[in-house]
């Protein structure tokens, strides 16, 4: 039963993936709203999704683990180091410069 739910998602998580390739997820087309907490801020919707699909794309990876997965597990934690570093990059090194700019 867990098997068949891991693959579920991981097929769930492909589709959002094939979608982050070509730019729908980022773009805020894929998630457009995040409820009542959130209008209350405002932020870049496409950064709250690319910050939740890498924690969604590391948890992937632990239960591929725990299923003994190991091939999975490291496809997975690879997926996720790849979209933290580019997102980290886009997001933070901009809030850095600008900061350090002042």
């Amino acid at each position: 039963m867990i098997m068949l739910r891991f693959h579920a998602i991981k097929r769930s998580i492909l589709i959002l993936t094939t979608l982050l390739h070509r730019r729908l997820v980022l773009a805020g087309l894929l998630w457009g709203d995040f409820g009542d907490w959130y209008s209350v801020l405002s932020c870049d919707a496409g950064l709250v999704s690319t910050a939740s699909f890498v924690t969604d794309l590391q948890i992937l990876s632990k239960a591929a683990t725990v299923l003994g997965l190991d091939s999975d597990a490291q496809f997975w934690q690879t997926a996720a180091g790849k979209l933290s570093q580019a997102y980290h990059s886009s997001a933070f090194d901009k809030v850095c410069i600008c900061i350090s700019d002042i």
